[in-house]
């Protein structure tokens, strides 16, 4: 999965100490002073996306008010890689108002589709299976041409032109060794962080709104994720959106801080919207060291790989009461009714755990909170008739456990992929400036 030779990232770094160097560096990107930092530059991506919707229902309403149904999925992969080209490069790729750069979401498709069957099976790189697997080669080569000269550029800004990745690695060198990134390392970080943040944000938000590690990726799985679970549970749907329209005077009040956080409704619909449906579905593997490790009383020996589904776990019924279910409640303290709470969290682990965990996990959380409470305050949601309500749930009769017509669907390619789900919107009890 390298770019380069040696260029390794905070993902594809196997050498421990080399690791933590990356790890301890690029974390300042993603402290909670960082993201504060950066949040004027996420909102006004946010925003766009806002003015996009808007013009959606201004355009394309019928005489109740109601939109055409629209693909969540997609606008919300273009605000997530807004966000994510302004937070590694200090400019964003314009895909929410422009056509020039979309081919990037069928580039990053590629890319983890064929790196997803390598992380489960890496003895088929050196059978050359990647040949069968690369549709839409010629957009990954445009893919890594556009992100090598975005690099190269901002290097040229200089460390403190922006609020960004860049600001922090640019000139970050190792304490001990006085070893700075190379380019062909810069360009793999950023790369990362593109395909991660992408498809992170599309999932969550959208499951939230419709009924909204790795980390442009957990972004826009956030986004998606939540819209369609509000979207076909519209008890919660309307009490979140009560709450949001009750403590905010005005969407241009709506940033992180008292009255967000006091908004506990909010970040429980996010939990679990992600319990539901894990921004990675998949084990992910670990390899034992050479001391070899006891897992529930069983010898482990050396080089073997052992990994748990974080799905398996969210749907435990050991930690999580009715797991199939969505149901926030479950998170809030009053919930007596469900699993101790201590319980649930110990369970709980969308962003990983460990040295490996997400280090965008603040970020994620800030973007989806921000972009959920905004499109609530503006708009109403409902699902369309006919064949579109189907797309992105399960279906009745589905076989491998895909016939659940209230749960999110996922394909996990590296990071996990989807498809709407399609919602119509309409100006809510709120003016539309």
């Amino acid at each position: 999965m390298l770019p380069a030779p040696g260029a390794y990232n905070t993902h594809t770094c196997i050498d421990k100490k080399l690791h933590r160097q990356k790890r301890k560096v690029v974390s300042q990107a993603f402290s909670e002073g960082a993201i504060r930092a950066f949040e004027p530059a996420m909102v006004k991506n946010i925003n766009v996306f806002i003015d996009e919707l808007v013009q959606h229902c201004k355009e394309r309403s019928g005489e109740d008010g109601w939109s055409q149904p629209l693909n969540m999925s997609t606008v919300t992969q273009y605000l997530a890689m807004d966000v994510m080209g302004e937070f590694s490069f200090g400019r964003n790729f314009e895909m929410q108002t422009k056509q020039t750069n979309r081919f990037l979401v069928d580039a990053i498709k590629a890319s983890s589709r064929v790196a997803g069957v390598y992380a489960q099976y890496p003895r088929l790189k050196d059978i050359g299976v990647e040949r069968w697997l690369k549709k839409g080669n010629w957009t990954r080569a445009k893919f890594g041409m556009l992100m090598k000269a975005m690099v190269e550029k901002r290097i040229s800004q200089g460390a403190g032109a922006s609020h960004d990745l860049f600001s922090f690695i640019i000139n970050s060198q190792d304490p001990e060794t006085g070893q700075k990134f190379t380019l062909d390392e810069i360009w793999a970080e950023s790369r990362l962080f593109i395909i991660a943040g992408m498809l992170t944000v599309i999932g969550p938000t959208l499951w939230i709104i419709i009924t909204d590690s790795t980390r442009v990726g957990y972004n826009s799985y956030l986004h998606v994720c939540n819209f369609l679970y509000l979207s076909r549970n519209p008890e919660c749907r309307e009490k979140l959106t009560k709450a949001i329209r009750e403590t905010f005077a005005s969407a241009s009040e709506i940033c992180t801080g008292p009255r967000l956080y006091s908004c506990h409704y909010l970040r429980a619909c996010i939990d679990e919207a992600m319990r539901m449906s894990p921004p990675i579905g998949t084990a992910l593997w670990r390899e034992v060291c050479d001391s070899g490790i006891i897992i529930d009383g069983e010898w482990i020996p050396p080089r073997v790989d052992v990994g748990s589904s974080l799905y398996s776990i969210h749907h435990n019924e050991d930690y999580f009461d009715d797991p199939w279910t969505y149901n926030p409640d479950r998170w809030m303290k009053t919930g007596t009714p469900y699993a101790p709470r201590h319980i649930q969290q110990l369970a709980f682990n969308p962003f990983s755990l460990g040295s490996r965990k997400c280090v965008a996990q603040t970020m994620s959380y800030t973007e989806i909170s921000i972009t959920l409470a905004k499109a609530l305050w503006y708009f109403d949601l409902r699902i369309p008739t006919g064949p579109l309500s189907k797309i992105g749930a399960g279906i009745e009769g589905a076989s491998k456990g895909r016939h659940r017509p209230h749960e999110f669907q996922l394909w996990e390619h590296f990071t996990s992929h989807h498809d709407g789900p399609f919602l119509e919107l309409r100006p809510g009890t709120k003016l539309v400036g």
